[in-house]
Order: C-alpha cells, then sequence, then structure tokens
C-alpha cells in the first residue's frame, strides 16, 4: 500500500489543547512498528519526546502530554503554509515510513486548484468550524463552568482561517430588545443558543476582511445561520431594520468581495476576486433586490441532534449520501448535542463541548476519509484542532478529483 494513504499522521490538539498523535491505513507488513513526536522536524528517529508501539493496528490514536501554545496570527505579516514546531513520524524497521506536522494551511485551495478549480463549491470538501463566533481564545483564562456549554472554538475567526477553516458558521443576536438600541454602538452579537458570546459581527467581519486580503486565492464561506432579537414590533419595521443594519455591516467591510449566488467554479470566483459567499437564514426577509441578489440560500445543516457517538453515526449513513441532501452547499455537523438538562446542570458535567468533541473528532478520518468521502461537502467540528478536518478535507478533494490532476 502507498505510504501516502496513511496521510493522517498528524497531531491533533484535545483536551487542554494535549497533542494526539494520529495514524490510519498503516501498509501490511508490520513488526514493531511505532509512532513518535518531537519538538522539532528531523531526519532521525532518536530522542523523541513522546513514543508508542502500534500494536500492528492498522488505524490508532494516542494522546499525549504535551500541549500547543497559543499563537496570534498576524494580519499585517505575510502568512506561510508552514509547521508549528511538532512532527510526528510513522516508523518501521528503524526507516521513517510517513511524516507530517501540525502546521498552518492559508493557502490550501490555491495549492489545491489543480483539483479543486474546475469544481464548484457543492462539489468539493471544505473543512469548517461549527459555532465558528463563539470563541474563546485559548489560553487567556480558564472557560467559567457555566461557559463550557457555551463556547465551541478556542481560536478567532482570523486565525481559524489561517489554519485552514473556509466554512464559518455564525449565529447573530441583537444586544437589546428596545428599538432605540438601534443607536448603540455594537448592537450586532455573535450568540450560541439563547446566550451572547463575547464577540462582535463586525470583529468577526474584520478578521474576514483581513484574511480576504492575505491571501487572494482563497474562498471562504460566511454563513449566518439564525437571528435573534431581529423582530418586536407589529409592523415589522425593526425587523427590517435590524436585518438592514446586518447587510450594512457586511458590505461595509467586505462587500468587495461577495459573490451572488452563482454555479460559478472556484477558479472563476478567484478570477473575479468574488470569493466570498453569504449564506442567509432566510434571504427573503431582506427588502432591497440588489442584497438579496448578494446572498446565498444559508448552508443545509446536516445535523444530527444525538447525543451519542452511535446515534451521530446512525444519522451520517443515512443523509450523507442521500441524493436529495446533496443538491445543496450542506454541512455535516459532527458534534454530539447535549441535553437540556446537561446544559442547566453544567457545574455537574466534566468538559463540556470540549470533551464531547474529544470523543468525535478522532473519528473523522474514519468518517470523513473512508467511509463518506464520496459525499461529504462541508464538515464542521467543534474545537476543530481537534480534528485533522483541514488535511482530510485536501485529501478527499485529491482522492475524488484524482482524474483532474496534472501529472
Amino acid at each position: 500500500m502507498d505510504t501516502k494513504d496513511f496521510w493522517q499522521l498528524v497531531p491533533d490538539v484535545q483536551t487542554e489543547r494535549r497533542l494526539v498523535m494520529n495514524w490510519m491505513n498503516a501498509p501490511k507488513g508490520c513488526t514493531d512498528d511505532w509512532v513518535a513526536l518531537y519538538a522539532n522536524h528531523t531526519d532521525s528517529i532518536d530522542n523523541p519526546v513522546f513514543k508508542i508501539n502500534t500494536n500492528c493496528l492498522k488505524s490508532g490514536h494516542k494522546r499525549t502530554s504535551h500541549q500547543i501554545l497559543n499563537i496570534d496570527f498576524n494580519a499585517n505579516e505575510t502568512l506561510i503554509n508552514g509547521c508549528l514546531k511538532w512532527h510526528i513520524i510513522y516508523v518501521r524497521n528503524n526507516t521513517i515510513l510517513a511524516q507530517n506536522c501540525f502546521k498552518t494551511q492559508p493557502f490550501w485551495m490555491e495549492n489545491s486548484l489543480h483539483s479543486i478549480g474546475h469544481k464548484r463549491l457543492d462539489e468539493i470538501a471544505i473543512p469548517g468550524a461549527h459555532d465558528s463566533g463563539c470563541y474563546h481564545k485559548y489560553g487567556l483564562n480558564n472557560i467559567p463552568t457555566k461557559s463550557i456549554y457555551l463556547y465551541a472554538q478556542d481560536e478567532s475567526i482570523f486565525d481559524q482561517l489561517v489554519y485552514g477553516i473556509r466554512y464559518v458558521d455564525i449565529r447573530v443576536g441583537h444586544q437589546e430588545d428596545d428599538y432605540q438600541s438601534l443607536t448603540i454602538e455594537e448592537p450586532l452579537q455573535i450568540i450560541h443558543g439563547q446566550w451572547m458570546c463575547e464577540h462582535s459581527v463586525r470583529r468577526i467581519l474584520q478578521d474576514i476582511k483581513a484574511f480576504l486580503m492575505a491571501a487572494p486565492k482563497e474562498v471562504v464561506i460566511f454563513d449566518i445561520h439564525k437571528h435573534r432579537n431581529f423582530m418586536n414590533d407589529s409592523t415589522g419595521q425593526v425587523f427590517h431594520d435590524r436585518h438592514q443594519q446586518l447587510m450594512d455591516l457586511i458590505k461595509e467591510f467586505v462587500g468587495q468581495w461577495i459573490a451572488p449566488e452563482t454555479n460559478k467554479t472556484i477558479n472563476e470566483m478567484i478570477e473575479s476576486d468574488k470569493r466570498l459567499v453569504i449564506g442567509y437564514e432566510d434571504k427573503h426577509v431582506l427588502t432591497s433586490d440588489t442584497d438579496r441578489g448578494l446572498v446565498w440560500h444559508p448552508v443545509r445543516h446536516q445535523w444530527a441532534n444525538e447525543n451519542s457517538v452511535e446515534g451521530l453515526e446512525q444519522y451520517f449513513r443515512s443523509h450523507l449520501c442521500s441524493a436529495h441532501e446533496r443538491q445543496y452547499l450542506r454541512s455535516a455537523m459532527a458534534q454530539m448535542t447535549p441535553t437540556f438538562e446537561e446544559i442547566i446542570f453544567s457545574f455537574r458535567s466534566k468538559g463540556g463541548l470540549r470533551q464531547r468533541a474529544d470523543t468525535v473528532n478522532p473519528l473523522f478520518p474514519k468518517w470523513f476519509y473512508s467511509q463518506w468521502w464520496d459525499c461529504i461537502n462541508i464538515v464542521s467540528a467543534d474545537y476543530f484542532l481537534g480534528s485533522n478536518i483541514v488535511d482530510i478535507a485536501i485529501k478527499v478533494n485529491e482522492k475524488k478529483f484524482a482524474s483532474n490532476l496534472i501529472r
């Protein structure tokens, strides 16, 4: 078997941002195979900081005690595809069969145009982050117990995009019910469920603008999946005013890149510099024909609403490859849904959404690279750095469109 088939050998970030070593589809002929973690790139198998025998398992993962420190990427500096300290190797008979690293991938679409350039967005695999805007930056301070079911990410939107995320899942709330609040400085805020997160829509748009400027051949999907507190008067005027306020803010920051709903290929979107898709929960609520023409129908969420791995897997088995589902931009929402009681009594719970992500994310290679690779479009993860979702998307596209590759 070609060693490239177990490319999934890459560190992940799990509970407390601990590195997890993953391997998958190891070739036949195992003897005393082992996987090791190194603090820096090496061509030697000596002096690993962590090492484990694979026990001849074809696929597996092992959590280490090593953590990734918080890194704030600077929009004013040149972005690069590059390794960030940690490297991992797979060894057989003292020979390195595969190696990879924890890395940034700000230009993965540009580097994949040979396989995806002539495809539409709904035809390719795209890495996404669930509730992207509801993040608590890792390393600032501990998340209060009451918020362990609030935050779904630990990287800013800009940093998510630098790591390779291309689907930004946003829910918007208005900070006040009072109509006069339309005059306050930052009324439009990011929400998760009924709760406000700590970031304004303006801040999210600033990050998206910065990334689009820094990466001129990348396409981003900005999906506004829900609105809250957008209607509170009998005439409907407040409702329309608040939607208009949101659209005006979007156009102010990223209007020049907005791509009207289209069947254009990725190459065509890049050539026209219309590289931002705005998904809108209900585009028909917009009063302006021009604005309605700028936004797409929202991304279809393939959401299991299940509280177990078994339930989530069964849902994907039933829905991901459905012909009806595949007619839309769609996202496999790859996270378990906590019960109301778990959220209310979160002080009794350990780990919250991060712990659940630790359980689900290691299954991504099996589900989305091996089983349903030919059916997925977007895959959205909680705490996405705990998964291989960016590498998986890249490799699925190579696998799916191999006939397009120029050799």
